[in-house]
């Protein structure tokens, strides 16, 4: 008798070891070093990883022209915004890929910032593509991801927006116009 009690307290000790366990992964389904709370540093890591897988199939859909499987990585009420044509939920972001990518190429793309909160995460860089022989047409854009279900990221909203580089050049020539015009004034 007196060694049953010993093994039933350790059996005892050991489910609710067992059931803390299972409560620390159930945030997030991460394991407890990955919980943010506990670790915020490889949360933002793997969360990282994940967008950037996210963008990486992205990218492969968008090189096969397959709008569906790109339009798929989407929320429910995904966004795209491309060439200052907007389209909201992911039916129209299917038309709308199926529109561009048939004359699009491959795409590249770079990211430049990341950040991420709980269930959202913050992307921004450059995206690139052109056709053929032809030099590409070069974007900055903006992502937003959300967690899903299953602990799988979405795109939420993904802006492409002119590259600054194209906005920069009549910036840079307007100064030595202002100059010129208070020395002819002498």
């Amino acid at each position: 008798m007196k060694l049953l009690r010993p093994l039933a307290m350790a059996i005892a000790a050991l489910s609710l070891h067992a059931g803390a366990a299972r409560a620390q992964t159930g945030l997030f389904g991460l394991i407890p070093n990955e919980n943010p709370a506990n670790a915020p540093s490889a949360y933002v890591l793997r969360v990282k990883q994940e967008v950037t897988m996210l963008i990486g199939s992205y990218k492969r859909a968008w090189d096969r022209d397959n709008a569906e499987a790109a339009a798929a990585l989407y929320t429910r009420d995904g966004r795209v915004v491309i060439e200052g044509q907007d389209a909201q939920t992911r039916e129209l972001v299917r038309q709308r890929l199926a529109g561009v990518l048939p004359g699009a190429g491959p795409l590249h793309f770079s990211v430049m910032d990341f950040d991420t909160s709980g269930e959202m995460a913050f992307v921004s860089g450059q995206m690139s593509w052109g056709v053929g022989d032809q030099p590409g047409q070069s974007m900055e854009y903006v992502l937003v991801a959300r967690r899903g279900r299953g602990d799988e990221w979405l795109i939420r909203s993904l802006v492409l927006m002119p590259g600054a580089q194209a906005s920069a050049a009549p910036a840079a020539a307007a100064p030595p116009a202002q100059a010129s015009a208070p020395s002819g004034a002498n």
